[in-house]
Parts: C-alpha cells; sequence; structure tokens
C-alpha cells in the first residue's frame, strides 16, 4: 500500500472517529398514564436545520435509542395507533447521553380528561379542573390552549399569580393566546399586587403592579397600586408618576386627586 493511500485511509478513520464522538445519544423511555411501558411507538427525530430524519420503534420495555449526529436542535415525535399523537417542538442534543422520558395517553383517556375538566369548571368545580388540567399537561407541555385554560381556571378560582404564570406560558408558546395574556396579567397582577401590599411586601407589590400596568396600560387602578407601592419604600417621584396616570385614566377619582396632591408635598420636601 502506498504513502498516499495509507494517508486517505487514516485521514477517513480519523473523520469517522471525530463524526462518532461528535454524535449525541437520545434514549427514550415510553410510557403511558398507568405508567405502563409503550411497544411498538414509532419515534421520528428530526434534524430542525436539515429536516434529516432519524426513525426507530419502541421495544416491549418501552425503549428506544437514537445517535442524533451531529448533534443540535431536533424535534421528537412520537405516534401510535389508539394513543394521542406527541410532538416535542425542540430537543437540544449535545454530545452526552440525553435521556427522555415521554408519556403516551390513550385518545378516550384523553378525552375524558377533557370533558371532565370542561364540566368541573361549568359546575365551579376549579380544583377539580385545575387537577384535570395539570394532569393533561404532564403529556402535552407544549400544549398553548392547555396553558391557557389552566391560566382561566387559576383566576376562577382566586390564584392570580399562578394565573399570570399560565396565562405568559400560553402566549409565550402560541401567539394566538397573547390577548388573553394581556388580560389575565392586567387583572391578575393587579390583585395579586394588592395582596403584598396589605402584607407590606413593597417591592414584590410594585414588581406585580408593573406588569399588570405593562399588560394592560388602560388600567388606572393598578397604576394607583403602583403609586401606593412606590410611596410606601420612599420613592415619592416614581409614585407621583404612577398615580398621575392612574388620573389620566380616570380624572374624576377622588383618593387619586387626594394621593396625587399629599405626594406633591413629598415630593417638594424633598
Amino acid at each position: 500500500m502506498n504513502v498516499k493511500m495509507q494517508l486517505k485511509i487514516g485521514v477517513s478513520l480519523f473523520l469517522l472517529f471525530v463524526s462518532n464522538l461528535l454524535a449525541g445519544t437520545v434514549k427514550i423511555k415510553i410510557t403511558d398514564d398507568q405508567d405502563k411501558a409503550v411497544e411498538g411507538a414509532e419515534i421520528r427525530l428530526v434534524k430542525l436545520e436539515s429536516g434529516e430524519a432519524l426513525t426507530v420503534v419502541s421495544s416491549a420495555e418501552g425503549l428506544a435509542s437514537l445517535e442524533a449526529n451531529p448533534p443540535g436542535a431536533y424535534k421528537l415525535m412520537i405516534r401510535k395507533t389508539g394513543y394521542l399523537p406527541l410532538v416535542l417542538g425542540k430537543v437540544d442534543v449535545s454530545d452526552a447521553v440525553l435521556n427522555i422520558e415521554p408519556k403516551l395517553v390513550p385518545q378516550e383517556v384523553f378525552e375524558q380528561w377533557s370533558k371532565d375538566a370542561d364540566a368541573a369548571v361549568k359546575k365551579k368545580k376549579y380544583p377539580d379542573a385545575l387537577s384535570l388540567y395539570q394532569k393533561i399537561l404532564v403529556y402535552f407541555p407544549q400544549d398553548g390552549g392547555f396553558w391557557a385554560n389552566l391560566a382561566t381556571t387559576h383566576q376562577l378560582n382566586g390564584n392570580p399569580e399562578a394565573a399570570m404564570q399560565a396565562a405568559e406560558k400560553a402566549a409565550k408558546l402560541d401567539t394566538q393566546y397573547q390577548g388573553l395574556e394581556k388580560k389575565i396579567v392586567g387583572v391578575a397582577g393587579h390583585e395579586a399586587g394588592k395582596k403584598y401590599l396589605a402584607q407590606k411586601q413593597f417591592e414584590k407589590a410594585a414588581e406585580l403592579f408593573n406588569k399588570s400596568v405593562k399588560a394592560d396600560p388602560t388600567y388606572a387602578p393598578a397604576f394607583y397600586g403602583l403609586a401606593l407601592s412606590y410611596a410606601n419604600q420612599g420613592l415619592y417621584p416614581q409614585a407621583l408618576e404612577s398615580v398621575r396616570k392612574a388620573l389620566e385614566l380616570n380624572p374624576n377619582d377622588a383618593e387619586y386627586k387626594t394621593i396625587e396632591q399629599r405626594l406633591k408635598e413629598a415630593v417638594a420636601g424633598k
């Protein structure tokens, strides 16, 4: 064998060795809603940049392994007849082993959960509805619609901070819920801010009132709450600015006018 041939083979083996080092291993274990292994599920790992796909089928133990080469951003899709398909929109694969344990839910089970959750909301059994939506989100964590349902139910159940978090998640996953986010965060931020204001946690109150006014800059009570939060921290110029915004939105409110006058005096006295 001549020297050139030896070099060519050596380079090829080196490149193959480097390629194997760079490949990322994705190990998957699929179970159902009863924590039983799901056999025969088709698993597709699709490279987002190129669209190239790897396909395997889960074993009797619900196990599968794929070598993602090169590492990067992938989409994971799993399906089996009788179960709802599962799509993870972005899976970041590195050169380390990535363990994923997705769950598949039977179609009929999912449909029953959805019906029961909707019925619980109509009957004002909000804790029951929350439990069902949270169960659904275990299987569909990237579904903006279920996060939106969870947000609305948290708001109805009197938990404004949880409602805000769920609404923000819904809007992040699906832009069609940005309007819902604005509505919920505007009201829920104000309600949560009032709670912290009453507890004299003024910095936390200001944080939540700020979220409220950013979501809905037409909501005068949130600007007023923000003014009180700032005033109790001795931040009188910021408080005065906030109460003036409240007055712009509701110029006939006597309480706003009183606080404005006191803040003017506080600012002048500095």
